[in-house]
């Protein structure tokens, strides 16, 4: 299925697509590779956050179609970091 949205309402209703095209540009603009490794959220700890951002970047370019997109984990990986680094 073809998304051309980058909304995630599973998420919450703040979670709309200029939200998180919002989000994007942050984290291709100003979101820098922290050294040591950092607790994402209260489950995912990441331990080499250089192969954590190369996921990421590679998840984000296949857009909003691409399968952790459709579903929110971009999105909230990218408020994440947002919440923790921003």
């Amino acid at each position: 299925m073809k998304r051309d949205t980058w909304a995630a309402p599973g998420l919450g209703p703040e979670f709309t697509h200029e939200y998180v095209l919002g989000l994007i540009r942050w984290f291709e603009t100003e979101f820098r590779v922290p050294a040591e490794g950092f607790q994402l959220n209260s489950i995912l700890y990441v331990e080499d956050p250089a192969v954590f951002v190369r996921n990421l970047q590679a998840t984000i370019a296949q857009g909003p179609s691409g399968p952790r997109a459709m579903y929110g984990g971009i999105q909230q990986d990218l408020w994440n970091l947002r919440r923790i680094f921003g």
